[in-house]
């Protein structure tokens, strides 16, 4: 037989442990019943027999205390046997020697010589009474007798015991008729209840199983949905760790950019702090060379006194002096180169810092403070470049002024040496004019030192925001790592995620396949 569900395979089951049942009760433990039955009779007739030997002992006690006489008592017990009944109207009889001294189903035994009585099967079961009655015990006899009056004679199990007050031999029986009706009864009944037992157990087993079936039906349904749900969920999630993993390699390169970037603008920033700290230099000698300027002029007004005995010297003296501020106009030049320079770097600052810009933007939420680091970079590039500016427009008007000086004292010089005590005074005055020029120039060289130190400290400050630059592109460079390994991880977390639904799959295929047949 070809199963082909599991309801089917179920009901097999529990009949195939019902079957042993059955069989067992049918070949064994009813078999077992009925040689129990039999003896369990058998002990039942000989209490029967027990019982009224008890109650021939309270007759024969009357008897010997001469209540009655032994004939009365003989009379009582043949009417006690005659309504003596117990079991299937079973009755009691007694003899002595052979002779019938009372029997409760038929009274013409009573004083009958039956000692050569004998069954259907010609067995002469009276001998075996009398042997019992000789030995004055007890024993069962088999033999046929009749049930009822005028029936066939039946097979019978008779109990025998010795009474020896009155040496009667007392005995009742059992027919084996009755006892096969009696276990014909309890057989039927027995099979009756088995038939119950198997037809509940069927109908508990079919419902049983169909209950069953659609739960582990309903199971397997929504095992599969479930499994048809994480694998959509295992997808989602394999398509954000390839997004993930994508956008952090973009990230991380976008910061290897942006490190590279700010790594530039921190060499060009501390060039640039180099710079400033050598234009503070150049301005402390240019500094020291307009005091030595100023000293030559107090000098030289202390030898214009002499000019009118040496035009020679005061020539010297002058070409000294032009020499000596044609130096400051090429220490200015320098300066304004120098302050070329610093322009040139605030430029590329200024580009290096909307580059920072357009990258912290692309960070997203992460690049906000990156963004503000660059927007303040760009603020002190802004000052530094018009500060730049304004020490490049100071040092253009000072060379203008010392070279007018210069011309002056030239054309001065040629009127000095062509004149005499005129010079002289010219020289004085020019001399004059030269001490507020310089006045002029050391006020103004130190502002320009200031301006200078101004540039210093904003490229300082300049070097300590790129540090902060760097260190929260180190930060989001590790933060972008982390997303890496955690996309990683997302992905190998999916793809054992989509191996378990695969195996949860096969497993509800073959729960529906069981349920299926």
């Amino acid at each position: 037989m070809k199963l082909k569900s599991l309801k089917v395979k179920l009901l097999i089951l529990v009949f195939g442990a019902f079957v042993p049942i059955i069989l067992g009760l049918l070949f064994y433990i009813i078999p077992s019943y009925e040689s129990f039955f039999v003896e369990q009779k058998k002990v039942e007739i000989k209490t029967a027999i027990e019982v009224v030997i008890g109650m021939l002992h309270k007759i024969d006690a009357r008897v010997q205390s001469g209540e009655i006489t032994y004939k009365q008592a003989q009379a009582e017990t043949q009417q006690l046997f005659k309504t003596l009944r117990y079991g299937d109207k079973d009755y009691f009889f007694a003899y002595q020697n052979g002779i019938g001294m009372a029997h409760g189903l038929k009274d013409e035994i009573v004083g009958q010589d039956r000692s050569n009585s004998i069954d259907a099967n010609g067995k002469n079961y009276m001998s075996n009474f009398k042997e019992i009655e000789k030995a004055e015990g007890t024993g069962y006899v088999d033999y046929q007798f009749e049930r009822r009056k005028g029936e066939a004679p039946e097979d019978k199990i008779s109990y025998i015991a010795y009474f020896k007050p009155w040496k009667w031999i007392i005995g009742t029986g059992v027919y084996t008729s009755a006892i096969q009706e009696q276990m014909s009864n309890i057989k039927q009944k027995i099979y009756i209840g088995i038939a119950i037992i198997a037809l509940l157990t069927l109908v508990i087993s079919v419902l049983f199983s169909i209950q069953l079936n659609k739960q582990l039906t309903n199971i397997s349904n929504g095992l599969k949905e479930e499994s048809d749900s994480i694998d959509q969920v295992a997808r989602k999630l394999s398509s954000i760790s390839e997004s993930l993993s994508s956008s952090t390699t973009q990230q991380a390169s976008a910061l290897q950019e942006t490190s590279s970037s700010v790594e530039e603008t921190s060499a060009m920033i501390e060039r640039n702090s180099q710079n400033a700290r050598e234009s503070i230099k150049i301005s402390h000698k240019s500094q020291q060379s307009v005091n030595e300027g100023k000293d030559s002029i107090n000098r030289m007004m202390t030898s214009i006194q002499d000019i009118a005995n040496s035009n020679t010297e005061i020539v010297n003296q002058i070409d000294e002096s032009n020499k000596e501020l044609e130096n400051i106009v090429r220490v200015i030049n320098e300066i304004g180169e120098k302050t070329k320079v610093i322009n040139d770097i605030v430029f590329q600052t200024k580009l290096l810092s909307f580059n920072a810009s357009v990258e912290a933007a692309r960070a997203g939420e992460q690049g906000k403070g990156f963004a503000v680091v660059a927007e303040e970079v760009g603020n002190l590039a802004t000052m530094s470049g018009n500060s730049a500016n304004e020490i490049s427009e100071m040092l253009e008007k000072s060379i203008q002024q010392v070279e007018t000086t210069i011309k002056h004292s030239k054309e001065r010089i040629a009127n000095l040496v062509g004149q005499g005590e005129q010079k002289v005074k010219s020289g004085l005055k020019i001399a004059d004019e030269c001490i507020s020029i310089f006045d002029h120039i050391v006020f103004d060289v130190n502002k320009v030192t200031e301006m200078v130190e101004e540039i210093s400290t904003a490229s300082g400050e300049q070097s300590n925001g790129v540090r902060e630059i760097n260190l929260a592109v180190t930060e989001l460079d590790s933060v972008a790592q982390q997303n890496s390994t955690m996309s990683q991880d997302t992905a190998h977390t999916s793809e054992q995620l989509r191996r378990q639904v695969v195996t949860l799959k096969e497993m509800t295929d073959n729960l529906n396949k069981t349920i299926a047949g």
